[in-house]
This record gives structure tokens, C-alpha cells and sequence, in this order.
């Protein structure tokens, strides 16, 4: 009907179809709203309109949705549903669902607003085009709310409560409303976070008073969120007091909105308080392990209620020598390192079973039995074979000697011991040696020798040779033994020590004079310091000796070897040490090119050892292994002594106060220590020492006889004093004026002169007069004397007392003529001094009469016959009134 129309002339228009549909929306005519004059509005269609002007007919229309009606989670059943059809856009459809169907069970709309989606009779709202489907579940629908039932927390911290949602389904939820209820004395509200959702809102309210806690909680989505069947909710976190209790319950109430259907259980959060435990070994020692960290057993320590925590031990564990432990099991019946959860206060026991070892120990053969046995058990142990010979050494097993609660100690062999503790059983052997004979130095001499033969160890065999042998012409003399350890190794019957296999030797020369090459008999040393050991030949007739050769032995536990110290000018002096393990050794080699001629006793040179710190006691010293112009030396051992035992030692000096000094170190007067007996120190004193101002002391000596500072050693309690005489100082102060003499020292008691001059001295009109000595002091002199003499009993302070004057001088002023005035001079000060001036003063042309005095001070100033204070230098003057005369003008 749209086009042109003659004005005032009818038109007739319409709109078709009335009803347009496409898809699940469909468009329904409603009316015509007309524009302008003559235009037409109402429902009529076609419709008629009058040309008066010119007219816009806009066609009105109403939009419908389709609602759909669906339904899921219900197998194959098909439940009766009503209300799908079209609804105008807007509007609330009724739809209905069956409550059950086939074993399957309503639970809630979905896909959809609906004004209660748990209803299977409800209203949804049709804003577009809607599938509702209704969900189906196995079971009777259900919806709960809980907190877990237990969150554990510490005091002090924050806790978070999860909100957990349960349902049978999926469930949508836009908006929810529910209450938490606590002790609010155990925790406090904080805030909420999401938990699996992620709200468009969440709000809190607490409403908490006193010891009631309770927060209004709300949230909410649009659209509605689509909630898994299991999920958290929301989070809500509490801080723990610190006033807690050891829980709170956590409850849920007060559902409404999408959430109006649940139910809920209450929770609790459990405070995690510290708990005792122990961990330990049931053989009371040993190591354990918490969190793999090793600890001594028992271990003692607290940890967190509920906490889960690792612990262990070692399986195999030692305390003493000869004990073991075997881990059995643990009392909680864990794995040897196994995870516990803390309860209570709690102690966790390794169990171990103890075993006891057995050593079976030998120095010949094979043993067999040593190892590990329980308590109580009987354990056969041997050794084999019992005999070993070789060519010059036997060994017989002769018996065990055994160590530890059930060892055997016999002559059985195999043997049996009972394990009641850790055992050693040692084989026991006899051990035999052979000693060998043998000569040298004598030619085809062959000498009658005896005690060649097998000698048990440790004996000492006796053996002899020929004194003198012959070889033709020629004849031999012993001169000792060598190659063995011999009573007395000179003399041809003597006897040797059997503690390895011997080839004992006797040395033959042609020559029978003797001579020795010895080291000091007796050497004391002290430890850690070097000692010094002579070695000497002495000889009856002189001897030519340009090279030697020996072998020192010593205690290498006891002493080192440092050096050699020439005494003899030798040319070479070398020492090897050849020390073994067992024994100390230098090889010493000494040369002269032009030799020495020596007889007596010659002092060789000095074999230098350093003592161990611990070393104690006794220590032999030898020499061997003569050679060279020494080969027929006989020798005899010296020993070292190495003291511990101790003395008690004062070092003093004659005066209290003084100082001493030992091994350099200064201390006071008396210094008492405690010395080894024959150590060597140094002592000392300072030549002049001071105590107390005025006072010193001189050295004179020592009660010993010894240097100012010199070394002492002793062997009994000892005093060691040093003697100093005393001196005092005198000390002469000229009070000011003058010289004074005689200040110096002084030996105590002598007498001592002093003195000070010039007595009297004057500087203008003022002069110093010496009148005595104040002295202070023992001794000290006091008085008119000058010189004086004090005796020094002590530190003496002599001073010169002085007097001091004041020149008083006279004068006058106001008149020509001198008045006669008397008084002038010198006066102590502080005098006051008598003084006059004529009252009257008259000549031809004037009369002068006093008036006052000044310049002073005075007892009365008009008066001219007064007195002044001298208290300084003064110049007193008199002022006299002139008084002029003329010739009178009658005489009568």
C-alpha cells in the first residue's frame, strides 16, 4: 500500500504474513501505529488510512521463543515432561517433569532461569530461546555444604577453611547465601577467597560477639556457574589465636538461594600443638635418623601434632669394642627407616639383638673361630699347626690364654669358649733360639769355644772362647765380643741374650792393650731440649788416631738425633741417621789428615739428641760397630736420665716488692714453681730496682755464688736469694732562694750533709733571710744548723725555711725644710714598724706643721708618731700645712 495519493483521497495498506517464523523465534502482527493526519492505528489488517497529509503506518510486532523440554542422566526412560511450546519473549513458562522414572531421579532444571531449579514443577524464564533439560541421577538428588572434617593449624597462623560442595549432579548455581558458625575464641574471621569458582561476588559479614563467632557469607555469578559435582566452594580463612583452645567446631547453616535444598555436616579445626617424642635404640646408644638427619640415641625432641615425619637407624650398629647390634624391628612395627604420623607424645624403640665377637689370635699358624656370636653361645676356635721349626728358630704352642666373661684359658687345642661378652684368646708359643759360635782375627788359630746350641727366648746363654790362642809364632788375645747383646762383652766368659737367633763373635788381635771408646756414664737431660753426650777414648798409652768409625744406638721414643759437635779438630765430622722402628741409630765417621796422638781420657766430640716431651725415666746410651782405628775399642753403655720427679723451687729477692726473672720472664718476689728435678733454667735479677718513690735496691749476689744472671739446676727443694743493699734519697729543696747541696742516694744509716747558702740575699728593698730546715723522714733533721746533718733511716725531705723582709722608707712633702723623722729601715713582714716625724717644722720664712701620713698603712694616719704595717715595700710619707710668717707691726 506504500505510494503517492491524491490529497484527501482513501488508502488501503497491509503487512503478510502476520506471522513469521524462522527457526525457534517467530514474529506475530499486533498493530499499526500511524504518523501524521488521517493516519490509521489499531489491529486491523488490511487497514485503511485517509491522504490528508503525508503518512509513515509502521507495522508493530510480538517476538515468541520456542522453549525446549529435555532431560539427561536418565538412561533409556523417557519421563513425561509439559510445557515446551512458544512463549512471548519475557515471559515465565510453567513446565513440569516427572519426579521419577525408571529408577531414575529428578535432581534439578539446568540450561535455564528457573525460579526453583530443585522442582521438577517450576517456571523458567523465556529471554531467548531456552532448551531446559532436566537431570536425572541414579539416586535420590541430594546437595551439601560442609567444611572438611578436620583442618589442621597452628597457632598464630592463618587456617583456610574450604566450603566443600556435594551434589548428585552438576548444579547451577547464580547466587547463594549461607552462615559459618565458630569459636571465636579458638580463631578469628579474616576474608574469603575462591575456592574451584571463580564468583563474580563474594561478601562477607561478621557478625561475631564474644566468644561466638559467626560470618553471613553471599556470592554469586551471571550467568550462573555450572558447579561440578564435587568442588570447593569458596575458601574461608580464620587466623588461630593465640589464646586457642585445642579446637573449633566449623557449621554451616542458614542456606537460601540455589543452595535453599542442602544439607551439611560440621567440621572442626584441629590446633597442631607440639608433642614430646622420642626416638632410641633399645641397647640404650648408638644413632637414629629423623627426616634422614642423624642423631646420638635416645634422641629427644617435639614435633608437630599430626606431623608425618621419617625415622630410622642403622642396621648394624657398635658401641664398644667387640659388641655389635642387630636391628630386629621397631615397636611400632615400622620398616628399619619407615614415615610416622605424630598422635600424641610419643616414643618409637629400635629393637636389636646383641652379639658378642670372638677373636682367636696367633703369631705362628692359622686360626680358625674368630667372628660374631650371639650370648651364651659355645664356639669351638683352634689354631694349627702347634709345631713350626725352621733353621734357627722353633716355636711350640703351649697352651691359650683367653680375655672376657666365658673365655678358656688352657692347654686345649681346638678349645671351646661360651659367648657371654666379647673374648679374646691369644695362642701362647715357646720360642727357641739357636745361638751360633764364631771367631775372627786370629789366623788359622782355631779357639776351644762352648754354649753353642737351641735356648729359649728371652734366657741368657753362657759362652766361652780361649783367652789366648796360638798360630805358629804368632799369638792372638781376645778383645771382645760382637754380634749380640753380652753381659760383658771384654771378657772372654760372659753371657749373651737369647731373644733372636745369635751368631755371637769373638774379635782376636795380636795386640792385648786395651783401650775404651765410651760415652759419658751418666747424662741428664731434660725434656724438650737438646742434650749433649761426650764421646770419650781412654787409653793407658798413647794412641795414634786418625779415622774412626762406630755406631751410636739410643731410644727413639725418647730422643731424635740432631747433630755432632767437634771437640778434637777434625777434618770430617759426619753422622748418618740409620734409625730403625725399634731402635735409634747414627753411623758416625770422624777424619784428620794430620791425626791426633791422645792419652787418658780425650773427649772425641759431642753426639747431640733432642728429648721427646714425654720422655721419662732411664734410657740407655751405646756405641758399636768400632772400625778403623778404634776396631779393637773395648766400650761400656752410659744412660740418659730423663727426670720427672719434681722440686719445689722460691726464687726471692732479699727485699719485699722485688722482681726476679725466670727463663726470662719477670715476676714478683717471691716466685715459687715447681721444677723436674736436674732441669736447667736461668735466673736473674735487675741490678737496681725501685719499689717506693725514695727507695732503691743494689745487687750484691746470689746465695749460690752465681752471675747477676746465670743457669742453676737442682735435685732438692731449693731457695734461690739474691741479695741487694738499700739505698734512701735525700732530697734538699732551697725553699725558693739560695743553692741547696747534698740531694742524691744514700746507703741505709749513713749520715749525709746538706746545706743551702747563700743565708741571706736582697733583691732592692727586699730581702731573704734563711732561719732553719724542716726535714721529714726517719732520721730526718730539723733546726737552726746550716750545714746540717740527717741519718738515712729512709727517703729524707730536708727544706729551707726563709724570712722575708720589706725596706720601710720615710718621707715628707709640703714643706721646704727636712723634718727629723725616725723609724726607716728593714722589717720582717708583717712588722709594724714604729715611726715618727717632727710635729712642727719652722724657720725664718715658714712654719710647718703635720698633718697626716700616707703611702702605708697605719695605726693612726694624723698622728706623727704612729705605726706601719710592712706588709710589702713601703715608702711612708709625711704631709705637713705651711704657715707663712711676717714681721709683726708692734713688739711688745
Amino acid at each position: 500500500g506504500e505510494g503517492w495519493y491524491d490529497e484527501g483521497a482513501p488508502a488501503t495498506f497491509s503487512v503478510s504474513p502476520e506471522t513469521v517464523t524462522v527457526g525457534d523465534i517467530r514474529r506475530i502482527f499486533v498493530r499499526w501505529v500511524g504518523v501524521g493526519d488521517g493516519s490509521y492505528t489499531g489491529g486491523d489488517n488490511p487497514a485503511s488510512c485517509t491522504m490528508n497529509a503525508p503518512v509513515t503506518e509502521t507495522a508493530e510486532w510480538r517476538t515468541q521463543y520456542y522453549l525446549h523440554l529435555a532431560y539427561t542422566g536418565c538412561g533409556t526412560a523417557e519421563p513425561e515432561q509439559t510445557g515446551e511450546g512458544w512463549y512471548d519473549a519475557g515471559g515465565w513458562a510453567d513446565i513440569t517433569t516427572e519426579e521419577a522414572v525408571s529408577g531414575y531421579y529428578f535432581n534439578w532444571w539446568i540450561d535455564g532461569t528457573f525460579v526453583d531449579p530443585t522442582q521438577a514443577a517450576t517456571q523458567v524464564l523465556v529471554d531467548t530461546t531456552v532448551t531446559a533439560t532436566a537431570v536425572y541421577t541414579d539416586e535420590p538428588p541430594f546437595i551439601e555444604l560442609s567444611p572438611p572434617e578436620t583442618t589442621l593449624a597452628l597457632i598464630g597462623f592463618p587456617v583456610g577453611v574450604p566450603a566443600l560442595f556435594f551434589a548428585s549432579s552438576e548444579y547451577p548455581v547464580d547466587s547463594f547465601a549461607f552462615t559459618v558458625r565458630f569459636d571465636n575464641i579458638t580463631v578469628r574471621f579474616d576474608s574469603l577467597a575462591n575456592g574451584s569458582i571463580e564468583w563474580d561476588r563474594l561478601i562477607s559479614y561478621d557478625l561475631s560477639s564474644g566468644a561466638a563467632g559467626r560470618v553471613l557469607i553471599a556470592g554469586g555469578s551471571i550467568p550462573p556457574e555450572t558447579v561440578p559435582p564435587a568442588c570447593s566452594l569458596l575458601v574461608i580463612w580464620f587466623t588461630v589465636r593465640y589464646t586457642a583452645d585445642d579446637s573449633s567446631i566449623i557449621h554451616f547453616s542458614d542456606f537460601s538461594y540455589d543452595l535453599a535444598a542442602a544439607t551439611t555436616e560440621d567440621g572442626m579445626v584441629l590446633v597442631r600443638r607440639w608433642q614430646n617424642v622420642r626416638i632410641q635404640n633399645s641397647f640404650g646408644g648408638g644413632v637414629v635418623y629423623l627426616d634422614t638427619v642423624m642423631h646420638s640415641s635416645p634422641f629427644d625432641t617435639t614435633l608437630l601434632l599430626f606431623s608425618s615425619h621419617r625415622i630410622g637407624t642403622d642396621s648394624i650398629q657398635t658401641l664398644l669394642p667387640g659388641v655389635r647390634y642387630l636391628f630386629t624391628g621397631w615397636s611400632d612395627g615400622g620398616e628399619i627407616s619407615h614415615t610416622v604420623e605424630i598422635a600424641s607424645d610419643t616414643v618409637f624403640t629400635a629393637a636389636f639383638d646383641t652379639t658378642y665377637r670372638l677373636v682367636v689370635r696367633s703369631p705362628f699358624g692359622t686360626t680358625e673361630g674368630s667372628g660374631w656370636y650371639s650370648p651364651g653361645e659355645e664356639i669351638e676356635f683352634s689354631v694349627s699347626p702347634d709345631t713350626i721349626e725352621t733353621s734357627d728358630t722353633r716355636h711350640y704352642f703351649t697352651g691359650w690364654l683367653g680375655e672376657g666373661d666365658g673365655s678358656f684359658t688352657g692347654y686345649e687345642n681346638p678349645a671351646n669358649c661360651t659367648m657371654n661378652s666379647p673374648i679374646l684368646e691369644d695362642a701362647e708359643w715357646q720360642t727357641y733360639y739357636y745361638l751360633t759360635l764364631t771367631y775372627s782375627g786370629c789366623g788359622g788359630a782355631v779357639p776351644t769355644q762352648t754354649g753353642e746350641g737351641w735356648y729359649a727366648s728371652g734366657v741368657r746363654a753362657n759362652i766361652t772362647t780361649d783367652d789366648i790362642v796360638m798360630d805358629g809364632d804368632s799369638t792372638y788375645y781376645f778383645n771382645y765380643w760382637m754380634g749380640g747383646e753380652f753381659t760383658d762383652p771384654y771378657s772372654n766368659e760372659t753371657d749373651v741374650l737369647m731373644n733372636s737367633p745369635v751368631v755371637a763373635e769373638a774379635v782376636y788381635s795380636t795386640s792385648s792393650e786395651l783401650f775404651l771408646v765410651i760415652p759419658e756414664d751418666t747424662n741428664f737431660a731434660t725434656r724438650g731440649e737438646p742434650v749433649a753426650i761426650p764421646v770419650m777414648l781412654t787409653t793407658d798409652e798413647p794412641r795414634e788416631i786418625d779415622s774412626l768409625f762406630l755406631v751410636a744406638r739410643f731410644s727413639n721414643i725418647m730422643f731424635d738425633y740432631l747433630s755432632l759437635l767437634p771437640y778434637l779438630p777434625w777434618d770430617t765430622l759426619a753422622g748418618v741417621d740409620i734409625s730403625s722402628p725399634d731402635t735409634g741409630k747414627v753411623a758416625i765417621f770422624a777424619r784428620s789428615d794430620t791425626g791426633f796422638t791422645l792419652t787418658g781420657t780425650d773427649t772425641l766430640f759431642y753426639l747431640i739428641l733432642y728429648t721427646d716431651d714425654t720422655a721419662a725415666g732411664l734410657s740407655p746410651i751405646a756405641l758399636r760397630g768400632f772400625r778403623f782405628d778404634i776396631a779393637s775399642a773395648r766400650t761400656r753403655d752410659g744412660v740418659i736420665v730423663v727426670s720427672t720427679s719434681t722440686v719445689h723451687v722460691t726464687v726471692k729477692t732479699s727485699f719485699p716488692g722485688g722482681k726476679v726473672k725466670v727463663d726470662g720472664v719477670e715476676h714478683d718476689s717471691p716466685y715459687n714453681d715447681t721444677w723436674i728435678v736436674r732441669s736447667v733454667h736461668t735466673i736473674g735479677v735487675d741490678s737496681v730496682q725501685a719499689t717506693v718513690s725514695g727507695i732503691r735496691h743494689i745487687f750484691i749476689n746470689w746465695n749460690d755464688g752465681g752471675a747477676i744472671t746465670h743457669r742453676v739446676s737442682t735435685t732438692v727443694p731449693t731457695v734461690y736469694m739474691a741479695y741487694f743493699s738499700t739505698q734512701f734519697y735525700l732530697t734538699v729543696e732551697a725553699g725558693g732562694h739560695g743553692m741547696a747541696e747534698g740531694e742524691g742516694w744514700y746507703d741505709a744509716g749513713d749520715i749525709a750533709t746538706f746545706s743551702v747558702l747563700p743565708e741571706t740575699g736582697a733583691v732592692g728593698r727586699i730581702r731573704y733571710i734563711f732561719v732553719r730546715w724542716e726535714g721529714f723522714g726517719t732520721g730526718s733533721y730539723a733546726g737552726e744548723d746550716n750545714p746540717a746533718n740527717c741519718v738515712m733511716y729512709s727517703p729524707i725531705l730536708e727544706t729551707a725555711v726563709w724570712k722575708s723582709q720589706y725596706y720601710l722608707t720615710l718621707d715628707y712633702t709640703g714643706c721646704e725644710d727636712e723634718p727629723i723623722q725616725t723609724g726607716e729601715g728593714w722589717y720582717d713582714a708583717g712588722a709594724w714598724a714604729g715611726i715618727y716625724t717632727e710635729p712642727l717644722v719652722e724657720s725664718d720664712s715658714e712654719r710647718c706643721v703635720f698633718a697626716f701620713w700616707t703611702g702605708g698603712i697605719f695605726e693612726d694616719t694624723s698622728a706623727n708618731a704612729t705605726r706601719a704595717l710592712v706588709d710589702t715595700v713601703r715608702t711612708a710619707t709625711a704631709h705637713y700645712s705651711r704657715i707663712e710668717v711676717s714681721p709683726p707691726a708692734e713688739m711688745f
